[in-house]
């Protein structure tokens, strides 16, 4: 069992239907399965291995049933439920530092498909036009989407498998992207700028963080898609993320507010920006904050709210914890 403890993603093959799949293998035998599609996450199963066969059997009511075998960290094999019948194949993921593949970050031309590939609540993911799709290191260079796909990163060039295809396009540059660094008080803050290439004066955005350990990277599918449709937009790393100095932990909502204000004064400095039309756009916790820097300065022109509390912080933690209590019994 221990040649197949860890996670493993895949797909299954109904004939008619492919759907993205993930087993985690515990030890003493037992697995877990997710398959998003159906809404089954963490589905209890039992697990049975070799050195070359798998047996896997998800406990519920319709059973999934897995019979393959183990070669070269991939698993492949038939798989039933009632009395239909299909195949899988499962390849291993595996934990990789964060630092082995940020430098392919960026915007990919491949087969008449603009895909931009970089970092989403933790994890990875690539976006294409308005849909975001996770994808899973399998190696420091290697990936497979929830389309089935396999994404193979070698320096500026991405080699995307699809089934027995392969489609090969490199990184490409829509906007300019300036590196900068900004300061509040004693606060040194790190980001980049995306302009638009198109004819400026451009409006502009300040991209304002959630709650927790932010980074730049975490904006980036929104950056893209505002510079690629003329939109100037600042995403940084939080106090104490990144190449920011402080620390976020020790921060109020109105030191947050004044760190989004000083972003707005890099754009006022920016001859490419129009100074009347810069704005603020707040996700969850930054949905707090970026009203309180609009009530603080005559510099903000407009605020976008996103999936932000519709109450106060005090209401919001008291619903936060009291239900994360539940959850964990």
């Amino acid at each position: 069992m221990r040649l197949l403890a860890g996670d493993w993603v895949g797909g299954i093959d109904f004939k008619d239907t492919w759907v993205f799949v993930k087993v985690h293998v515990k030890t003493e035998r037992k697995a877990t399965v997710d398959i998003p599609q159906e809404d089954m996450v963490g589905v209890p199963s039992v697990c049975e291995a070799d050195s070359s066969h798998v047996y896997v059997k998800t406990l519920t009511s319709d059973p999934l049933t897995f019979r393959g075998r183990i070669k070269d960290n991939a698993i492949s094999g038939d798989i039933t439920r009632s009395k239909k019948r299909g195949t899988f194949q499962l390849f291993r993921a595996v934990h990789v530092d964060p630092a082995a593949y940020k430098e392919y970050f960026g915007t990919y031309n491949i087969s008449d498909r603009l895909l931009v590939f970089g970092q989403r609540w933790g994890g990875l993911a690539y976006m294409e036009e308005r849909t975001v799709i996770e994808v899973i290191p399998l190696s420091e260079n290697r990936f497979f989407s929830e389309r089935g796909e396999i994404l193979t990163f070698k320096e500026r060039t991405l080699i995307l498998q699809v089934k027995k295809r392969e489609y090969t396009g490199t990184r490409t540059t829509l906007y300019k992207e300036e590196e900068i660094t900004f300061s509040n008080k004693n606060v040194q803050l790190s980001g980049v700028l995306n302009v638009p290439v198109s004819k400026g004066p451009h409006p502009a955005v300040v991209l304002i963080h959630g709650s927790g350990a932010e980074s730049r990277e975490g904006y980036r599918f929104l950056a893209d898609y505002l510079a690629r449709h003329g939109i100037a937009a600042l995403r940084y790393d939080k106090r104490g993320v990144g190449a920011s100095t402080g620390d976020w932990r020790y921060s109020t909502l109105e030191d947050l507010a004044e760190d989004a204000l000083a972003g707005i004064q890099v754009f006022n400095q920016h001859q490419d920006i129009q100074k009347e039309n810069i704005g603020l756009i707040g996700t969850s916790q930054g949905a707090w904050v970026a009203p309180l820097a609009a009530s603080n300065s005559g510099d903000v022109a407009f605020i976008v709210l996103i999936s932000g509390a519709a109450v106060s912080p005090k209401i919001q933690e008291l619903y936060r914890v009291s239900h994360e209590l539940l959850y964990s019994g």
